[in-house]
């Protein structure tokens, strides 16, 4: 109200403050901010930035510390004398290889290969009986998983930090 009370008993220069008050007070209820100065607004931006900065920093070392506990989990697995421990990751491939091999190579031309079959031997009332689908987006995952691991391993190799 101080606003009203210097439009009723100032000049016009006076009304003008009452009104920029005005408008100030009725942006800080709705927005429920007030206006801050230049000098305020960069002080308050470069806090920010320098929040942001310290937050990117420490995502970038818990990234580097979880790769490096990777890296030594690795390096253990590999000096086990069990073999499922050292060799999990290579059977892992070959089961994902064979399952997309029969999903995509067996199961599409097995029929067609018994029809020519039979076709060739006289018989053409052969009958292949379908082959159980196998979950292949689910696969998909893990083999995609498989090669990024695979890919880590190819930069270590390049780095010269292989055994």
């Amino acid at each position: 109200m101080e606003w009203l009370a210097q439009l009723m008993g100032g000049g016009a220069g006076e009304a003008f403050k009452g009104i920029g008050a005005l408008a100030k007070d009725i942006r800080a209820a709705i927005t429920g901010k007030s206006v801050l100065d230049a000098t305020a607004q960069a002080e308050i931006e470069l806090k920010l930035a320098a929040m942001e900065q310290a937050a990117t920093m420490a995502a970038m070392q818990y990234d580097t510390t979880q790769m490096q506990g990777q890296v030594e989990i690795n390096k253990l697995e590999a000096q086990s004398g069990n073999w499922m421990a050292s060799n999990w990751r290579p059977l892992t491939g070959m089961v994902c290889v064979a399952a997309m091999a029969l999903v995509f190579i067996v199961k599409p031309l097995l029929p067609w290969m018994v029809q020519i079959g039979g076709i060739i031997v006289g018989n053409k009332n052969t009958y292949v009986p379908p082959i159980p689908d196998i979950p292949i987006d689910q696969l998909m995952i893990l083999l995609t998983g498989m090669l990024g691991l695979g890919g880590m391993r190819t930069a270590e190799k390049i780095k010269g930090v292989a055994r």
